[in-house]
């Protein structure tokens, strides 16, 4: 791997791969660490965040109801969004949720050229919690308590639910009743699915069977809600949680699963230790 970007705002959700094997994480808030590590200018208060090239060339961004999408950096693009995931599809389009004034949730899929049309429809929910990319052309998103797939017809399935962290961490600020709290996710070459447990303080792996397995767990007060596939392991972006809303404390760190399951320490912002 050529290197990585240490460039992480406090209280992500988002860590992701950009091209020429960089990667990148964001969050929420709080501009000033990508500005100082980056020299990059980001709006603040975005909470989620893609990767790509040549967003420069598009004719525009998509118009998000309660949610903004703004580009950041050349070559790669950051894209950082508010309030609403969203992703880059194998064809090269954006994907992002949206909940309509007829009360139904949209996965949108916008063009390069400015085309919006509907990848397809939500039943019973206003948001989802995380959106990935899979191999196949489909698309993953993640609920409180259930990950799901779509389809290259639009034609969503389920891959689990009902999931159920065994000794499920007490992470502070985590709603009860949510827990696993399924947050950011993303898809191997093979299929399989890799998400951030936040409410458990765990990341789970799920296969294309549906089989689910954990394969890291975090010391609370620390909780992931990202994660990307790498060759090399698997990358966890984490942040500190507290019991109520303070962003000071929302430290975040990025840690590494190796293939022979031992973890190492990547990126962290220096503050008071709490916990490991």
């Amino acid at each position: 791997m050529r290197s990585l970007l240490r460039c992480w705002l406090r209280a992500p959700p988002l860590l992701t791969q950009a091209p020429e094997s960089w990667w990148i994480g964001a969050g929420t808030c709080t501009s000033w660490i990508l500005e100082s590590a980056c020299g990059w200018s980001i709006p603040a208060a975005s909470s989620r965040a893609t990767t790509g090239r040549g967003f420069t060339g598009w004719r525009s961004l998509p118009a998000i109801p309660g949610g903004e999408v703004s580009p950041a950096g050349v070559n790669p693009t950051l894209l950082l969004s508010s309030d609403v995931p969203v992703v880059i599809g194998r064809d090269g389009a954006l994907y992002y949720s949206e909940f309509g004034h007829d009360e139904r949730l949209r996965i949108m899929r916008f063009t390069r050229s400015g085309v919006r049309t509907v990848r397809a429809i939500i039943p019973l929910l206003r948001w989802v919690n995380g959106l990935a990319a899979g191999p196949d052309g489909s698309l993953y998103y993640t609920e409180d308590k259930a990950v799901r797939r779509i389809d290259e017809q639009g034609v969503v399935s389920t891959l689990a639910k009902n999931i159920a962290v065994p000794n499920c961490a007490r992470i502070p600020g985590t709603e009860a009743g949510t827990e696993p709290y399924m947050r950011g996710l993303a898809v191997s070459a093979d299929g399989a699915v890799f998400v951030a447990a936040s409410g458990c303080g765990a990341v789970l792996e799920i296969t294309p069977r549906g089989e689910i397995s954990t394969v890291l767990r975090s010391v609370p007060p620390w909780s992931p809600t990202a994660v990307a596939v790498s060759p090399s392991g698997l990358y966890v972006l984490e942040y500190l949680h507290t019991a109520t809303e303070d962003r000071q404390a929302w430290v975040p760190r990025v840690r590494k699963l190796l293939p022979n399951g031992s973890v190492v320490g990547i990126a962290v912002i220096e503050r008071p230790k709490i916990g490991r």
